[in-house]
């Protein structure tokens, strides 16, 4: 109960102090530090509390600058650390790229997109269970059949709660955003494979393949995020050399 009104009566000395009220500007800077989250796509209670918790800390972070905290060497790290960061996608957002640098780039270099794979997984406790499952599921040799039969298994049997409740679908997804067990054991598979992998203390996975996308050239506008990054980092780099040379 005492650390309700603790909280209260900070909230209420914040809110005196905005009282015109965050911007959402500094809403949206707040949430996307803190919680890596974009403050605009949260529900209005969400919001609230992110508000909420912004205008305390806006309260509580010059009194305690004041006290002497900015000679802490954790907090000189911190700072630092944080400066650099702003300032690198500050300086990097400012960066306009012409297309023609862009063509240039990519007339250089095969530009592949990644493997893509339309998966389907159940989780179960050991490897004899997965064994056992890769056997039975192998056995439906029609895709539609062996489609229901996964589902079916999914949901009376993965531990996974979320992808159970779907019949085991995870969908299209792309290699690098699968762990390095999975990718290496994704490695000469093909469409309509059924396999199993070890996912460390969570147990054994079971997939299916449904389908795939092999990796080919990227058409321009495929390869333009990858360019755009590309280019900015290197003028990043010139630039942070630059600044580390002046006085």
């Amino acid at each position: 109960m005492l650390k309700k009104i603790m909280v209260f009566v900070i909230f209420v000395a914040a809110a005196v102090s905005y009282a015109q009220g965050p911007t959402d500007s500094e809403l949206i800077i707040f949430a996307a530090q803190k919680y890596k989250v974009d403050y605009t796509a949260q529900t209005p209670k969400s919001k609230d509390d992110i508000k909420k918790e912004y205008m305390i800390m806006s309260i509580l972070g010059p009194k305690i600058l004041a006290q002497g905290m900015q000679n802490d060497p954790e907090y000189k790290i911190a700072a630092n650390t944080l400066a650099v960061e702003v300032w690198s996608k500050r300086f990097t957002d400012s960066l306009n790229i012409p297309d023609a640098t862009l063509r240039k780039l990519y007339s250089q270099h095969d530009l592949k997109t990644p493997p893509a794979f339309n998966l389907h997984n159940i989780l179960v406790k050991d490897e004899q269970t997965a064994t056992v499952l890769v056997n039975s599921l192998g056995l439906t040799k029609d895709s539609q059949a062996l489609l229901d039969k996964f589902g079916e298994t999914a949901k009376k049997q993965s531990l996974d709660p979320v992808t159970a409740q779907t019949g085991g679908k995870i969908g299209w997804i792309e290699i690098g955003r699968l762990s390095q067990d999975i990718q290496n054991a994704l490695e000469n598979k093909k469409k309509g494979d059924i396999f199993k992998v070890k996912v460390s203390s969570a147990g054994w996975q079971v997939f299916y393949i449904e389908d795939l996308k092999p990796a080919r050239k990227a058409t321009f506008e495929e390869a333009k995020p990858t360019l755009v990054n590309v280019v900015k980092q290197a003028e990043l780099g010139e630039k942070v050399k630059e600044m580390l040379k002046s006085k």
